[in-house]
C-alpha cells in the first residue's frame, strides 16, 4: 500500500531504563498505520503488541503483534498527536 505521509525512527528513549522502542506513523487514504518496535531485553517490561493496541484504540484503530514488533491502524488522524503524546505515560508504569 503507498503512504501519503511516512514518520519513520520516531524513537522513545531512556537510558535509565534502558528502554530504546521505536514507532513508525504512515498516513494513507485518511487513515493512520502504526509501527511499534521493542528491544528484545525490554520484552518482558514492555510488550510492542499491547502497546500498539493501546495507541491504536485512541486513533480508533485495532492492532496487535508480538512482544518485540507490532502495528495497527486506525481512522481518526486528528487524534494522533495526543496518541503519540501518550506513550511516556504508558510505558511508565511498565518500567
Amino acid at each position: 500500500m503507498p503512504f501519503d505521509l511516512i514518520l519513520r525512527g520516531g524513537r522513545v528513549v531512556d537510558p535509565s531504563q534502558k528502554l530504546d522502542a521505536v514507532t513508525d506513523v504512515a498516513f494513507a487514504d485518511g487513515k493512520v498505520a502504526l509501527i511499534a518496535g521493542v528491544t528484545k531485553d525490554l520484552t518482558a517490561k514492555v510488550h510492542a503488541g499491547k502497546l500498539i493496541q493501546a495507541l491504536a484504540k485512541q486513533v480508533g484503530g485495532s492492532g496487535g503483534g508480538r512482544p518485540d514488533l507490532a502495528e495497527a491502524g486506525g481512522k481518526d488522524t486528528s487524534a494522533l498527536k495526543s496518541a503519540l503524546q501518550s506513550v511516556p505515560s504508558l510505558l511508565e508504569p511498565l518500567l
